[in-house]
C-alpha cells in the first residue's frame, strides 16, 4: 500500500507530494510511470464544452438522469 505525505501551501492547497522510498521503487516497477511528470493530462477544449453544457441542462432541469443503481446495472459496477 503506498502511503503518500503532502505538503500544503498557506492556504491549505496540496502543492507538493512525498513518498517513502520503498513506495517509489515498487512504482517505478510499473512500465513507463517515470514518464507521468511530462505526459498531457489537460482536458481537450470539446470535452470542456460538454461538460459545460450538461451542466447548462442540469441547472436547466433539461437533463436526463437515471438512478445510480440503474447505472451499476448497465455497465457492471
Amino acid at each position: 500500500m503506498i502511503t503518500p505525505q503532502y505538503t500544503f501551501d498557506s492556504n491549505g492547497k496540496k502543492i507538493g507530494v512525498f513518498l517513502p522510498i520503498d513506495d517509489w521503487y515498487e512504482l517505478k516497477k510499473i512500465p513507463g510511470v517515470e514518464n507521468i511528470a511530462t505526459e498531457d493530462f489537460s482536458v481537450p477544449v470539446w470535452q470542456v464544452e460538454l461538460g459545460k453544457a450538461e451542466l447548462d441542462n442540469l441547472a436547466d432541469g433539461k437533463a436526463n438522469l437515471i438512478a445510480w443503481e440503474e447505472v451499476k446495472n448497465q455497465f457492471k459496477v
